[in-house]
């Protein structure tokens, strides 16, 4: 796609996230049998582990008001790694680590594909999400009001 046909942003709601990782997440483990509810908190599960990383970095640090992050991989940040999200969404979801870690990945895979296409991608409740320039697979997160710390 050339720069000119790029869109500048990408709506994402936390439904269509939600409905997009459970729908992945019953096709790759066909013999499994997941509750609607568990599948939707794998999202709930990720956001709350990237949230719990804004309060650790606010609690360390002593900057003004939180209004971005920069993230090293995905969702992770330095207060929050990948395998702690993924503890964070088992503990949401009470499913086990390999299906967590897919649905996170499924989570990020999303966004990655929807960043391809547009500038940014605007995750209700998360805020605008934008290519980080100095790694491979960061984020910058311009953070909605909701999460401004």
């Amino acid at each position: 796609m050339s720069a000119r046909m790029m869109m500048m942003e990408a709506p994402l709601t936390l439904g269509e996230l939600k409905s997009f990782v459970a729908a992945q997440v019953r096709l790759a483990f066909p013999d499994e049998e997941f509750l609607d509810d568990e599948l939707n908190r794998i999202v709930g599960g990720a956001l709350s582990a990237f949230n719990w990383g804004l309060i650790r970095f606010r609690t360390y640090t002593s900057s003004g008001t939180i209004t971005t992050v920069e993230t090293v991989d995905h969702l992770a940040t330095e207060w929050m790694q990948p395998n702690q999200i993924i503890l964070h969404v088992m503990d949401a979801t009470g499913l086990t680590w390999q299906i967590a870690e897919f649905g996170v990945k499924q989570i990020e895979d999303k966004i990655d594909s929807l960043l391809a296409g547009a500038k940014t991608v605007n995750v209700t409740w998360l805020g605008q999400i934008s290519r980080a320039t100095n790694s491979e697979h960061g984020y910058v997160i311009y953070l909605s009001d909701t999460l401004r710390l």
